[in-house]
């Protein structure tokens, strides 16, 4: 029986090694995540047509960190973060303007520099707003078109009766 006991109590320094490991390791792996090189983040922003903006204003954000760009002749921007402004995993968001009109994109950020990051501006109409509001615009044009043909299917012009059936 003590035996058993030694047997069972030897095992506990080993589950504490392991712990112990683990939470080394645990710590090194995070302390890797902090940066050890700038940040070069760029890429291009588009137009609903799917053509380069020339001038769109660009921010890009990391860990509160904002950098301002604006897209050149081809659409092209780019910027630059210092190593203490950026973790590898952090987000990183690219918001472009062009007439008054936003568009966004995110990615997380990996150890490569520079990391591309393009902006798509989606279809959209001023008057309407983007596609949510355009459905909604043409839904209501919809109804009121149908509402208008069902309303003259139940009425006919003057003299324009005709007899089912009738003889002459």
């Amino acid at each position: 029986m003590g035996a058993g006991l030694l047997g069972r109590g030897a095992a506990y320094p080993v589950v504490l090694i392991a712990v112990v490991t683990s939470a080394v390791l645990l710590l090194a792996s995070t302390a890797s995540a902090a940066a050890t090189h700038s940040k070069a983040v760029n890429g291009y922003i588009y137009g609903n047509d799917g053509k380069p903006l020339v001038g769109a204003g660009v921010t890009v954000n990391i860990d509160g960190n904002a950098k301002a760009a604006t897209t050149d002749a081809t659409g092209f921007y780019a910027v630059n973060f210092p190593k203490n402004q950026w973790t590898v995993g952090s987000m990183i968001y690219v918001n472009a303007t062009f007439n008054s009109v936003l568009a966004t994109n995110s990615t997380l950020a990996d150890d490569s520099s520079p990391q591309r990051v393009d902006v798509h501006f989606m279809y959209e109409i001023p008057q309407f707003g983007g596609y949510p509001q355009l459905l909604l615009a043409g839904g209501v044009l919809g109804a009121i078109s149908v509402f208008f043909l069902v309303r003259r299917g139940r009425t006919s012009p003057r003299g324009s009766e005709t007899v089912p059936n009738a003889k002459s």
